[in-house]
């Protein structure tokens, strides 16, 4: 019984990741965050799906960013931050809007 309060308690620090406030990634990407949607997500976001980058694939410092489609029709978007976990994130596992945000919602061209 006590291994398995350990084990559920350390899984539930793990997958919490590392704070935002102290992962670097999140930071430099909070600090300069984009001001324009790279032309490659366009047609993904004008079409109301998510358009994601992964980084460091297959490494354990994996981390992903996703642009998230808003308005109806998709007038805008804005980018979260995907990483610092125990699982290291894929696009194909996304149900549904989430991350850490990087932007408010920026105007498609």
């Amino acid at each position: 019984m006590k291994y398995a309060f350990l084990l559920l308690a350390a899984l539930g620090l793990g997958a919490c990741g590392i704070s935002s406030g102290s992962d670097p990634v999140y930071a430099a990407l909070r600090a300069n965050p984009p001001t324009s949607i790279p032309s490659e997500h366009l047609s993904k976001l004008r079409q109301g799906r998510a358009s994601c980058d992964v980084f460091n694939r297959g490494k354990s410092s994996q981390y992903m960013t996703c642009w998230w489609p808003g308005g109806k029709p998709t007038s805008a978007a804005y980018l979260s931050y995907y990483g610092g976990g125990l699982q290291r994130p894929n696009p194909n596992n996304l149900i549904a809007p989430g991350g850490k945000p990087v932007t408010e919602y920026i105007k498609l061209p």
